[in-house]
């Protein structure tokens, strides 16, 4: 267990860097009623207690729902697509786990998080890529159970090695972090991100939200 906290230790210093360099500001929710939208500094030594994220940085503090609302938590102030989360309710962890082993032949799969219940959160680098061929996959990965529902930027998602309601920790099963997209020097919002070169495209393989499981 040692390795795993150290190397989520990794993990959020990429994420951090990651995000204060393009978007800093992170939606974090305690549960999907009770989220807040903050840089990641401030959230700093509490993110083990929270349950759900938006996996992709945020591009302002507020934005307004489809019902005209101001909320912390919207498509509009979602920022861009930095990872593709797939999630799946159906089969065993291990028939799961296989699933996302499927598709990490077809997209670079950095993480895997297991939801403190029955379901594995496969977080895909996707940051660059274009929406036909994102859809094309998750297109594909739905078909073999994935909840459709996570193409929505905005999705929650379990937080990596937070805490379930229940006070199941939502662990961390698999993680590559050589797989994260890096940036050269000090980079801003329009700089492209450069991908290792194994990793650059997906295979083409087609075929303000509920909380996931």
């Amino acid at each position: 267990m040692g390795g795993v906290t150290r190397e989520m230790g990794r993990f959020r210093k990429s994420l951090r860097a990651n995000y204060q360099r393009t978007l800093p500001l992170l939606c974090i929710g305690k549960s999907s009623r009770e989220f807040a939208t903050r840089k990641r500094s401030k959230w700093r030594g509490r993110l083990s207690e929270m349950q759900l994220m938006v996996p992709s940085p945020m591009s302002s503090r507020t934005g307004m729902t489809k019902e005209g609302r101001e909320s912390e938590h919207t498509l509009a102030n979602t920022g861009p697509r930095q990872f593709l989360v797939i999630e799946q309710d159906q089969g065993t962890p291990d028939e799961q786990a296989a699933i996302l082993l499927h598709l990490s032949r077809k997209g670079p799969l950095v993480l895997a998080v297991h939801s403190g219940s029955k379901s594995l959160h496969g977080w895909f680098v996707c940051l660059g890529r274009p929406d036909e061929e994102l859809r094309a996959f998750m297109n594909h990965a739905v078909t073999l159970g994935a909840d459709p529902a996570t193409w929505s930027m905005c999705q929650f998602v379990r937080m990596p090695d937070g805490t379930r309601e229940n006070g199941n920790r939502q662990s961390v099963f698999y993680f590559n972090p050589f797989l994260l997209p890096t940036t050269g020097g000090d980079s801003n919002q329009s700089e492209r991100t450069e991908f290792p070169r194994e990793t650059r495209s997906f295979a083409s393989n087609t075929s303000e939200h509920d909380t996931t499981n």
